[in-house]
C-alpha cells in the first residue's frame, strides 16, 4: 500500500530567507516520516521560485522522481487567489526495497 504525506504550506519569514532554512525544515520533516512514506506532496504558487526550488532540490536530494500538475485554478477560489500546482517527489522503487 502506497502512503503520502501532504503538506499544505512552506513558509519563511523574509527577513531569513536564503539561508536554505525551508529545505532543512521539510528535509527535516521528511526525513521523520520513515521509508514507510512513499510520496511527498506540496502545493505552492508555480511563480514562487523558492518554494519551487526548494521542493526540486529535495528531490534530488532523495533521488526521487518529481511529477507537478494544476490542483486548482483561479476559477477554483472565490476570491482573488493564484493557481495551485501540486508537487509530487515519489520514491523511485530502487529506494523502497
Amino acid at each position: 500500500m502506497a502512503r503520502h504525506f501532504f503538506l499544505w504550506q512552506i513558509a519563511v519569514d523574509p527577513d531569513v530567507r536564503s539561508y536554505g532554512l525551508g529545505f532543512a525544515l521539510v528535509k527535516r520533516l521528511i526525513d521523520s516520516l520513515g521509508e514507510n512514506v512513499r510520496a511527498f506532496e506540496a502545493t505552492i504558487d508555480i511563480g514562487n521560485d523558492a518554494a519551487y526550488n526548494t521542493l526540486i532540490s529535495l528531490a534530488k536530494t532523495y533521488n526521487a522522481n518529481i511529477t507537478q500538475k494544476y490542483l486548482f485554478l483561479e476559477c477554483d477560489f472565490f476570491s482573488n487567489h493564484h493557481k495551485e500546482t501540486l508537487i509530487r517527489l515519489e520514491r523511485k522503487e530502487e529506494l523502497a526495497k
